[in-house]
């Protein structure tokens, strides 16, 4: 065994295994036992061997599980919507970075009477956009160039944090490509113009629910922390988060008399403020501000809508707030770029989620972008998440598969995704930001203290390194 990988096994050890020994032991080994080697066989041949055999093992417990699942799913589907429906309390597999399910080409949004409000398609695969909208976002002085679509503008709005104006359109078929709106708009607003894109939620299926919880977080810091959260509704009703109900301060972005989904939002302050039997919040008197800018694409999967995306990220620099966590994931596009350099010039923070798809995925964003943190995930022993993004714009890994958090019902389940691993980067910096420290300091902290997986140094698959508060046993 190298130095390099004996230290890295020695720290995840130290960090994890030693804080849930009893959930650790039952499992047994990873890899079965290799025969005493002959002192004749030199060192270096018995570390290629069972590094060999460790891979072997690992490839073949993949796929064992993958055809379970598989295999569990087939049964579920053959026994048609009741068989379907009598699993809905146990986790439902998850067969791909999106899940089981598949969302259609097109979905009409409608309102809670029933009425249509826009329809959310699929331009290509994995991007899909708000049908026949456009989004500007332009300065004050550029507004007297948009005569040519006044009549197709749905909504303005002044972006006031950001010194900027946001101009929503719906525009008639012929017009509805970029080519077509460049031959009416100037030149100078070329670069201002993009589709309104949908992005989506980062968790990894429906939650698990197990008993007892293996392990869950400790606080990071006793400072009454503010942080942004960007994400779905959250059910301040819950169990878990109603002694921090009156600290979640919350406002929708969303499409009036649209019913708002809670899943994914109650999730995320779960981990950061959820209090509970098995579950420890990692900021114990912080304040969330939470910006609802979610609706519901189908059962269990959300999508949010670009210009909804920016009247959030304006709302929370005009709060003041430093630090934003973005459990999300998109396409990128200039009109958002713009956004989230100019909230870096102002000093605000944020920390996105990598996504989950898979590791052979395209870069997500925002996460890729340079002035935005990415945060991928691990389970508990160190390993990345299955469906975890993999790409050079990974800065840091957290603990995101299997986390005890708030589920529906009222419930405390297990969640999984990248969208679990950005809260703890984010609570980490926010705590550092409260305690005096400068964003490039704190930024400079945790890369020095992330303890180092994979390849040495920096490398696509977990960033800098694993960072984490510390880990409590639940049993």
């Amino acid at each position: 065994m190298t130095g390099k990988t004996f230290c890295s096994t020695l720290i995840l050890c130290t960090l994890l295994c030693s804080v849930a020994p009893v959930a650790l032991s039952q499992e047994g080994p990873r890899v079965p036992p290799l025969p005493r080697p002959v002192d004749r066989i030199p060192e270096h041949v018995i570390e290629r061997q069972a590094e060999r055999a460790t891979r072997q093992v690992e490839r073949a417990q993949d796929r064992a599980e993958q055809a379970a699942e598989r295999a569990a799913m087939a049964a579920l589907l053959r026994g048609g919507p009741a068989a379907i429906a009598n699993q809905r309390l146990e986790r439902i597999p998850n067969l791909g970075p999106a899940g089981f399910r598949e969302l259609p080409a097109e979905i009409i949004v409608r309102d809670q009477a029933g009425r249509e409000l826009f329809r959310d398609i699929e331009v290509r695969p994995g991007v899909r956009v708000i049908e026949r909208e456009w989004v500007l976002m332009i300065s004050p002085a550029e507004r007297s160039q948009l005569r040519a679509v006044l009549e197709y503008v749905q909504e303005t709005e002044t972006l006031g944090a950001l010194d900027l104006e946001l101009v929503r359109l719906r525009v008639p078929a012929q017009l509805n490509s970029r080519d077509a709106l460049q031959q009416v708009l100037p030149e100078a607003l070329w670069e201002v113009l993009e589709p309104n894109y949908v992005y989506s939620t980062q968790l990894g299926g429906d939650a698990r629910l197990a008993s007892p919880f293996p392990l869950r977080h400790s606080a990071v810091c006793s400072e009454p922390v503010v942080m942004g959260v960007i994400d779905t509704a959250i059910d301040t009703q819950h169990p878990l988060l109603e002694s921090s109900a009156a600290r979640i301060v919350q406002r929708s972005f969303t499409t009036a008399n649209l019913a708002e989904p809670l899943r994914h939002g109650t999730a995320v302050a779960g981990v950061l403020l959820g209090e509970g039997p098995n579950v420890s919040p990692l900021l114990p008197v912080g304040q969330l501000l939470n910006a609802s800018v979610f609706y519901a694409q189908d059962e269990g999967l959300e999508g949010a809508a670009l210009n909804q995306l920016l009247s959030a990220l304006n709302w929370m620099a005009a709060e003041g707030v430093q630090v934003i966590n973005m459990s999300l994931t998109g396409p990128d596009n200039r009109v958002l770029a713009r956004a989230v350099n100019q909230l870096a010039e102002q000093e605000v923070l944020i920390i996105a989620a990598a996504g989950n798809g898979g590791p052979s995925a395209a870069p997500a964003f925002p996460a890729a972008y340079p002035a935005v943190i990415a945060v991928t995930a691990t389970d508990r022993h160190g390993e990345s998440y299955r469906w975890a993004n993999h790409g050079d714009y990974i800065e840091f890994s957290a603990w995101g598969v299997d986390v005890p958090t708030a589920i529906a019902g009222g419930r405390v389940g297990l969640e999984s995704g990248t969208s679990m691993a950005a809260p703890v980067v984010a609570a980490l910096l926010a705590c550092q930001l409260a305690q005096g420290h400068s964003i490039a300091s704190a930024r400079s902290y945790l890369r020095e203290n992330a303890y180092d997986l994979g390849a040495p140094g920096v490398d696509p698959v977990f960033g800098f390194g694993l960072v984490t508060p510390l880990l409590r046993n639940s049993l």
